[in-house]
């Protein structure tokens, strides 16, 4: 009795560590993570959008001290698009957002930036607009694609010469979010 007991156990966790492992398997198949790339595509269905980033480096302010907006406005462009591939039009957001993995690898959690320091030109189809990042919560672009359209984007980033010494030390690590709502569907988004 108590050997068929142990036989019925045995093939319980035999069952039980098939299960997991498939689980385990149809995660890893359906989830879906990209990292350093100078493309990522975001697909559902018939709605495709895509990223163009001119880097993969990311978005990094450091070591950098106040300066003002002519001078910033000198600074080196991130440059990147969004484009409909699919055959659906698209409600799109672009977003710079913390990169809190660069945080992490970099090891400077503790010495994150605040956003209100952060002055920002970002170049869209319809002119330039310039603030200060806290003040639209890292939203740069809002709109419609449509089906085969490309919208093309140029940021730089700098620290607001009205800045004092407290921004001295920190780092600024961001990264394009890109947010999509097709009709009828729910929200997509990039991560990127």
């Amino acid at each position: 009795m108590v050997e068929e007991n142990r036989e019925v156990v045995k093939k319980g966790l035999l069952i039980i560590c098939g299960v997991v492992f498939l689980f385990a398997i149809s995660y890893a198949i359906f989830t879906y993570t990209g990292y350093g790339k100078q493309e990522n595509k975001l697909s559902t269905g018939t709605l495709i959008l895509t990223l163009n980033e001119s880097t993969s480096e990311g978005i990094t302010l450091a070591d950098t001290v106040p300066v003002t907006d002519e001078e910033g406005l000198t600074f080196p462009a991130y440059t990147f698009s969004v484009q409909n591939t699919g055959t659906l039009k698209s409600n799109f957001q672009v977003s710079l957002v913390d990169d809190m993995e660069k945080y992490t690898d970099h090891g400077c959690l503790s010495q994150k930036m605040d956003q209100r320091y952060i002055k920002y030109s970002f170049e869209r189809s319809d002119g330039t607009i310039m603030g200060i990042l806290n003040t639209t919560n890292g939203v740069l672009d809002t709109g419609v694609l449509a089906p085969g359209e490309t919208k093309s984007y140029t940021l730089r980033l700098w620290i607001d010469s009205a800045t004092g010494n407290e921004v001295m030390g920190t780092h600024f690590h961001g990264k394009i979010q890109i947010k999509a709502i097709q009709e009828g569907h729910t929200n997509y988004d990039t991560g990127e």
